[in-house]
């Protein structure tokens, strides 16, 4: 009986001792898991303020990048002449800082790709130049600045159409058997684009009607001044007629073009 209870005893004792030492095993997981614990806050407290100062570094980055293109303050173009040949295109531009003594230039770049560099006048605080630009053409440009060996260059921008584009169009024509005797011919004109600029868009316009080089017949078309429209004129002659018929357009600033009509005869 007395070794029962000593047995019992000394076992007691040896799950307290286990319990202790699971205790202790327990307290130096739990301290160990804490310091982890603080030092991944640590780290990401670290990578936190790391990455705000590479936010910072990419912020001053880009300001410095986006800086040239905050150069011009202002660019205004104003149409001056017009002509199949050439138009001329005032072009005034000014900056939101300028340093006197500058050199200023105009980089004009085409849709064939051709680039010319024009240097610019500077008065009362305005850079400006006289383009001499193709009215068939598209143009964009860029406003290089420099300051003793520094460049500084703008934003592209375009050079606008309205003020240079001469206003285009279509025409055709069909002819349809009216009886035994007669065709009859429709004429239809279109603008393909919208002009403001009265020098730049068409005024009036007209069939021709030839026969062997003489003219015998001439169609007004009822065209209004600056649409962006269909316009259509008609024509009856003779089924044995051999006539060729011409369109005749005038634009604003005088000029006149002529295309021959190609007629598509449906019968």
């Amino acid at each position: 009986m007395k070794s029962s209870i000593i047995f019992i005893f000394a076992l007691l004792i040896a799950i307290l001792i286990f319990s202790v030492f699971l205790f202790i095993q327990d307290r130096l997981a739990l301290k160990e898991l804490l310091l982890s614990a603080s030092k991944l806050e640590e780290s990401v407290s670290n990578l936190q303020t790391r990455m705000g100062s590479i936010q910072n570094a990419v912020d001053n980055l880009r300001n410095l990048v986006q800086e040239p293109y905050r150069l011009l303050k202002s660019k205004e173009f104003f149409t001056v002449s017009v002509g199949f040949d050439e138009v001329i295109v005032k072009s005034l531009f000014t900056f939101s800082e300028y340093k006197e003594g500058s050199d200023v230039f105009l980089v004009l770049n085409d849709e064939a790709g051709s680039t010319r560099t024009l240097e610019l006048d500077r008065e009362d605080g305005v850079s400006f130049i006289e383009l001499s630009i193709s009215p068939f053409g598209i143009y964009s440009g860029q406003i290089l600045v420099r300051e003793g060996s520094r460049e500084i260059m703008s934003d592209r921008f375009q050079i606008p159409p309205e003020n240079y584009r001469i206003q285009n169009f279509e025409i055709s024509g069909r002819a349809w058997q009216q009886d035994q005797n007669d065709l009859l011919y429709s004429f239809h004109l279109i603008t393909t684009s919208f002009i403001q600029n009265s020098q730049l868009k068409i005024a009036k316009a007209s069939v021709r009607v030839m026969n062997q080089g003489e003219v015998i017949d001439v169609l007004d078309m009822p065209f209004q001044d600056g649409q962006t429209a269909l316009t259509t004129t008609n024509y009856t002659a003779g089924r044995d007629s051999n006539y060729e018929f011409f369109a005749d357009v005038t634009y604003g600033f005088g000029g006149s073009v002529s295309r021959k009509i190609e007629v598509k005869y449906n019968f």
